[in-house]
């Protein structure tokens, strides 16, 4: 009976609507079509920053829309829209009653949870921001977080809306409210990274030593916040104000070290300069930045020489990095290394095909887009080299490791692997192979193997994605050939991603190569690096000691270029 009423209701809905369609005359329908030519120039002047030229159009389109369609309709609420923000851009306060009505009526028709709601009650948010009214920008702000977090919105949608956590992250700091300004960072990191717990403040600062210090960046465009916690519970947060352009090359460390450091360090100072230990958690742009090479005013030095550095991807991260780390020292039976490099890569076609943007807009998975990327990878002739010094360090037999090179350095045999359950039975895990590091697009993030007479099914590329299938059990996984996609980093999430899909995967710490390398110098850094590790020495500590050692050498190699590049992100 029930059926049969809600099939009813439907064809009532649908008839109505015929009947309203129907209803419309000639002359009307005529004015709906302008309405929407009006709308369409509207949209192209605003994009322009054309609002004057946008506002007569937008009045006459929302004006035609209300009068035939009535207030309610989802075309006329549209219309409102578009009027109310060229009034926002053009005159302050005649915007707010069109923006309070817009969300009152979306709310009304649509429910508080949808995403066109939601939108206008942003917009309410910075109208209010704009007319400096911080406590009722806030009220709104507050209301649109809370209602964001207990709805079942899209990844892509979440992203799209990153900047209302930052601006109301900002409104916070500037009331002295660093714990509710701290949080918000944490939920923005936790939509992007799927924390199953997000931890607090004061949860998080017993995890810290006495000697470190948690440096937590937000960021906006070029917009920052910066974050720092204390092992006695300190929390301080800091607007940074803009930054630089990071669109310039991030190997000119010499231009990065004397511009980021003022603006990035140089606020935090007093807090973090005897501190040995930097755990940096950083935003957006900022991920492609080796803080090590930054410089205090004044200072000759890089502080990696005076200070420890290793990158999170935030707080909660680090509570759960903790977590393996008691886990896996109860571990037994593990080999040392299992590692694969020097694969082939040459001999595929090469021609030049649609940009990212292109193909995941167009709807492919990850596979298929790296695929038809066609991305150029030459073959690596110093990753045996690489290899050769690793199987000299770590004897096959004793220390029961496992190297695949050349033609057997592929996702075939990863995955055979994978499926024994022999994967999980290494602690440390190398891939001296290409890294692709996608900064529009972190899911086609992956490690590239072989290229060459791959079976039907394997492409070469293990994404961040595929990860999560993967069954691990390391401590460590070095990826020395990593570099990013693009020239211009809109984004880190590509950097921050392909370390979290390892660690879904199972894995604790990564080391990623932020920009490529020449091959002899990687050769010597991961030889001296791992000689360290081999002889007990943590991780960080570690990969801190052999960066200062290339300081130390002189010539070429203290160049940052060369030993900046590689950084660690795990505890």
């Amino acid at each position: 009976m029930k059926l049969k009423r809600f099939i009813l209701s439907l064809v009532l809905i649908t008839l109505c609507a015929h009947a309203q369609a129907l209803s419309l005359s000639a002359e009307q329908e005529e004015q709906l079509k302008l309405a929407e030519t009006y709308s369409s120039q509207v949209e192209q002047y605003y994009q322009q920053g054309l609002s004057k030229k946008a506002l007569p159009l937008a009045e006459k389109a929302f004006h035609i829309r209300k009068e035939i369609l009535g207030e309610k309709h989802p075309d006329t609420l549209s219309a409102l829209t578009n009027l109310s923000l060229i009034y926002n851009t053009l005159y302050i306060h005649d915007a707010l009653p069109l923006l309070k009505k817009g969300y009152r009526l979306r709310k009304e028709v649509l429910g508080e949870k949808h995403p066109d709601t939601l939108n206008s009650l942003s917009h309410l948010a910075y109208a209010y921001i704009k007319r400096g009214k911080i406590n009722q920008a806030i009220k709104h702000y507050e209301t649109f977080v809370t209602t964001v977090e207990s709805s079942d919105i899209s990844a892509e949608k979440l992203k799209e809306w990153a900047h209302n956590y930052f601006l109301l992250s900002s409104l916070y700091t500037a009331l002295s409210r660093p714990q509710d300004a701290f949080q918000l960072a944490e939920n923005r990191s936790a939509h992007t990274f799927s924390e199953t717990q997000i931890i607090t403040a004061n949860d998080g600062a017993t995890l810290l030593p006495a000697d470190a210090v948690f440096i937590s960046y937000l960021t906006h465009k070029n917009e920052v916040l910066a974050f720092t916690l204390q092992a006695n519970g300190s929390l301080t947060a800091h607007s940074l104000g803009k930054i630089p352009s990071l669109k310039d090359d991030k190997k000119d460390t010499q231009k990065f070290s004397r511009t980021l450091g003022k603006r990035l360090l140089e606020p935090l100072k007093d807090i973090i300069k005897d501190k040995q230990q930097w755990i940096i958690s950083p935003s957006g742009a900022l991920a492609f930045i080796p803080f090590e090479t930054l410089r205090f005013e004044g200072e000759k030095e890089p502080v990696i020489v005076q200070h420890q550095i290793s990158y999170v991807q935030s707080l909660s991260v680090l509570a759960m990095l903790q977590e393996r780390d008691k886990a896996y020292k109860n571990l037994k039976r593990r080999g040392s290394l299992f590692a694969m490099g020097a694969p082939i890569y040459e001999g595929v076609d090469n021609t030049k095909l649609p940009t990212e943007a292109d193909i995941v807009h167009s709807g492919s998975d990850s596979a298929h887009a790296l695929r038809q990327l066609n991305l150029k990878w030459k073959n690596l002739p110093g990753a045996e080299k690489e290899l050769e010094q690793l199987s000299n360090l770590f004897f096959l037999k004793k220390h029961h490791s496992r190297i695949f090179k050349q033609a057997d350095a592929t996702e075939a045999n990863l995955q055979r692997f994978n499926r024994s359950g022999l994967l999980a039975k290494y602690r440390y895990l190398v891939f001296s192979a290409h890294g692709y590091l996608s900064p529009q697009v972190p899911e086609l993030s992956a490690i590239v193997l072989g290229q060459v007479n791959n079976p039907e099914g394997i492409d070469g590329y293990i994404t961040a994605g595929e990860w999560a299938g993967y069954n691990l059990k390391s401590d460590l996984i070095v990826l020395s050939g990593c570099e990013t996609g693009l020239g211009d980093a809109v984004s880190g999430e590509g950097v921050m991603g392909l370390p979290y899909a390892l660690y879904v995967a199972g894995n604790k710490n990564t080391i990623l190569t932020l920009w490529s390398i020449s091959d002899d110098v990687t050769v010597e850094f991961i030889k001296t690096f791992f000689i360290k590790l081999k002889a007990g020495v943590p991780q960080v500590e570690a990969l801190t000691a052999t960066k200062r050692e290339f300081i130390k050498k002189g010539g070429a190699y203290s160049n940052p270029k060369y030993w900046a590049a590689f950084v660690l992100y795990g505890i």
